[in-house]
């Protein structure tokens, strides 16, 4: 029974760390199922074959068993509304692991006497855990951040947490080395939250545990209950600003599962805040609402991200709204503007399946588009320069190409695309707008692939160098040497390969190095590239993970430090709209080969269309 435990313990760590954004949510839930049902047949053989076991070790079992249950549920909300065959197989394991927690709450209170010293704060854990399961059930394809439980089923759901609260106080003289406390305490404080119930007091508890504790994953839970859009702008702000710390503080690297964890679940709960606080007509509330923008930028680099000295836009979707946040001067504007569902729709779709065929799709989209965010690009139009920070969206929104007044998004007006991801921003002060001078070009060229000759000629205004390799051979791979070596000062690149992206898992994203490996994301961002003025790279660049911001080759090139990252959305023709791109590209930089973003407008302006997979990462 205790391998048994230590099994389950492990299964239970595996699913916390790998969490939606660091690995397929689907097969995190079935392994997951695997080792509850495993321990299901392990608790029919207790029932079964009678034997003595000692009863810290039972407890032990339950306990993981049960923990492992209620882990299931919490990560089933994270995968639901996306199709109703499913929500309704999520909602009856969901009573499978209620089932596994009341009957390991039973087993539990007979393998414990009532003289055991820890046997309530035992039974109080599965309580907590039981609360959970049971406002799962209730909600049922719904998350619990979407409005406020009403009726006979909050009624319910109010008066177990109160229950629970009560119980909680009532053990209040008994040690608690398992932090059981705590995280009861959060149970009752989320459920309370969820029927619109005042929840202070029961978060002011969790909140003196969490201090003993020092646990920022029991904080975390309980500042998510916290983030409610109805509450006054300080004392949202104030809760806002400790989440901020937790992720800007934890030591998990860049990429890792666990910090991808993070950043997955709280995202859609923060971009509410930000939208809630964006709607508010005072300037504190304008300005929290662009400081959490900000914030979030920082996420991944955990660097902390300031006001820059250009106009910035910061763009997301809420609900079936675009909110524009556009920072100049330090004062803070909001634009709103209406997306059709059938715009969202077709974002979404192409951001899971990428397209075949770019014109046939584009053109309707892009005019559609830019028909419904007339509003936001009318208030952009009357700034000189402002750079675009695309949050949380959907799907994707093609802003290059997007038409106003007859011209594109950036055809005229120094208008970028911005992601602040990476770290040269500060090293680029006090002009982040001046790229650094290019001495040289690199291509990086994958033999399997075949540079077109006629793309080769056009490097002729600077020297070139250039390295290959072939991604079908393990004889002639890529290394993160050979980019390290060919990336000195003044040099841009230009890889011409395959890259990989997938949105369900950013861990296998990266650059195809042979047959058998592949520079990840975590590699590509560790690389100093600072004094890269810019990099243009071939195909699903730019395609980020559905769930979790800045996981593409082309944002860990821009955290590792390249000013300038141009990337595409998806999969393009080798032989056809990517050199007819390249060519294009090529021809504007030898007017000015420093400035990668007038040379990308150019090319998008001359057919937008056509274009619309290449976008600029940051500028």
């Amino acid at each position: 029974m205790h391998a048994a435990s230590k099994a389950l313990a492990a299964a239970l760590a595996l699913a916390r760390d790998a969490r939606v954004g660091a690995g397929v949510p689907d097969v995190v839930l079935t392994e997951l199922s695997n080792a509850i049902e495993a321990g299901d047949e392990f608790t029919r053989r207790l029932h079964t074959e009678p034997t003595r076991v000692a009863t810290e070790i039972a407890l032990l079992f339950f306990t993981e068993h049960s923990r492992c249950a209620l882990q299931w549920v919490e990560m089933s909300y994270q995968i639901i509304k996306m199709d109703s065959a499913r929500d309704q197989i999520i909602w009856r394991y969901r009573h499978h692991c209620r089932e596994v927690i009341v009957g390991a709450k039973i087993l539990a209170g007979k393998q414990a006497s009532a003289s055991y010293p820890t046997r309530r704060l035992a039974l109080l854990e599965f309580d907590a855990m039981i609360l959970g399961c049971e406002l799962a059930l209730v909600l049922r394809n719904r998350p619990p951040d979407e409005g406020a439980l009403a009726g006979r089923p909050g009624r319910a759901i109010r008066e177990r947490a109160h229950r629970l609260v009560s119980r909680v106080n009532a053990l209040a003289d008994v040690d608690d080395p398992s932090r059981v406390f705590g995280w009861s305490m959060v149970a009752a404080a989320r459920a309370l939250s969820v029927c619109g119930d005042e929840t202070g007091a029961a978060q002011a508890r969790a909140l003196a545990w969490r201090d003993a504790y020092r646990d920022h994953h029991l904080l975390m839970n309980l500042l998510m209950t916290e983030l409610d859009p109805t509450l006054p702008t300080p004392r949202l702000l104030k809760s806002v600003r400790r989440l901020d710390t937790i992720l800007l503080t934890q030591p998990d690297p860049m990429y890792s599962p666990v910090r991808a964890g993070y950043v997955a679940r709280v995202r859609d709960h923060y971009t509410g805040v930000i939208a809630a606080l964006a709607e508010r007509p005072d300037e504190l509330s304008r300005q929290g609402a662009a400081q959490c923008v900000r914030a979030t930028t920082c996420w991944w680099t955990q660097r902390q991200q300031h006001p820059l000295q250009d106009t910035v836009c910061h763009t997301f979707v809420s609900g079936t709204d675009v909110v524009a946040l556009i920072e100049h001067r330090g004062q803070v504007e909001v634009v709103t503007a209406p997306l059709p569902r059938a715009s969202t729709r077709q974002l979404l779709e192409i951001g899971l399946k990428p397209p075949t065929d770019e014109v046939l799709i584009f053109r309707p989209l892009r005019e559609a588009l830019s028909a419904s965010l007339a509003p936001i690009l009318d208030a952009l139009e009357a700034h000189d320069r402002v750079r675009i920070n695309s949050l949380g969206f959907t799907g994707w929104i093609p802003w290059e190409t997007l038409k106003y007044r007859g011209g594109t998004l950036i055809g005229a007006r120094g208008i970028a695309r911005f992601h602040p991801h990476h770290r040269a921003i500060e090293q680029r002060e006090p002009d982040p707008t001046g790229p650094p001078r290019v001495e040289r070009v690199c291509i990086i060229d994958d033999r399997a692939v075949e540079l077109p000759a006629a793309v080769s000629k056009v490097f002729r205004a600077l020297p070139v160098s250039l390295v290959e390799f072939d991604s079908e051979s393990d004889s002639a791979a890529l290394t993160i040497e050979q980019i390290r070596k060919v990336a000195r000062p003044g040099t841009a690149l230009v890889l011409f390969c395959h890259t990989r992206s997938d949105v369900f898992d950013y861990a296998r994203a990266g650059i195809k190095a042979s047959a058998s490996s592949a520079l990840g994301l975590g590699e590509l961002s560790r690389l100093d590239l600072t004094a890269t003025p810019w990099a243009v790279v071939a195909c699903e660049s730019g395609r980020a993970n559905t769930f979790t911001p800045a996981t593409s080759v082309a944002h860990a090139l821009a955290y590792a430090g390249v000013a300038t990252v141009a990337g595409t959305l998806w999969e393009i023709a080798a032989k056809t709209v990517g050199p007819q791109f390249l060519k294009q590209l090529l021809k504007a930089l030898n007017t000015d080969s420093d400035d990668l973003a007038r040379a990308v407008t150019t090319c998008v302006s001359a057919d937008p269309t056509r274009m619309m997979p290449f976008s600029l990462i940051s500028s």
